[in-house]
């Protein structure tokens, strides 16, 4: 979840009249004794030109404290990979870019597309990549992606081997990423 935290922001950059919000990510974890605990990490911070109680939209156009657009991109990474094959896993994400904003802009969504095994020069052998889970999340200026399967070799039956890939991320940064 995120949420924004008027505050003193000694990462915020203002005009007189503007007013900063800070954005976090909250996360609370709730225990079987009844106990919850609560992280704040800082994300970025956004800035408006509207005066103090002036109603107006924090993310769109001017009142972002600078021209907001929205922007889409796509990324391919590598799974796992070992000899001559590799799971490659693709990623969209769409996003506002603001170049008041920290980072430049921040993450709106992101789709986990597909991921595939590409195998060259496994002579009679086939390889497949099962997918079995993927979690993905994009708040502030991080995204991530967490992708588990299985790698499996499918030869004559005395040669034939799978194993699984219990889970690897990906880190994408907004600044980071091929806006259109």
């Amino acid at each position: 979840m995120t949420r924004r935290k008027r505050e003193t922001d000694p990462f915020a950059v203002t005009s007189t009249g503007n007013q900063c919000t800070a954005w976090y990510l909250v996360t609370t974890s709730y225990y079987p004794d009844g106990t919850a605990e609560t992280d704040w990490e800082y994300l970025y911070t956004s800035c408006s030109g509207c005066q103090p109680n002036e109603l107006c939209d924090e993310l769109g156009g001017e009142g972002a404290g600078g021209l907001s657009t929205s922007v889409i991109a796509q990324e391919s990474w590598v799974v796992e990979a070992a000899g001559s094959w590799k799971v490659i896993s693709t990623e969209s994400f769409t996003g506002i870019k603001n170049e008041k904003e920290e980072r430049g802009g921040h993450f709106t969504g992101m789709t986990h597309n597909s991921s595939a095994m590409q195998a060259a020069g496994v002579t009679g052998a086939k390889m497949k990549w099962d997918e079995t889970g993927v979690i993905t999340n994009a708040e502030g200026y991080k995204a991530v992606c967490l992708i588990s399967g299985w790698v499996i070799c499918e030869s004559r039956p005395e040669e034939s081997w799978a194993y699984f890939v219990p889970g690897r991320d990906k880190t994408f940064f907004f600044n980071n990423l091929n806006w259109h």
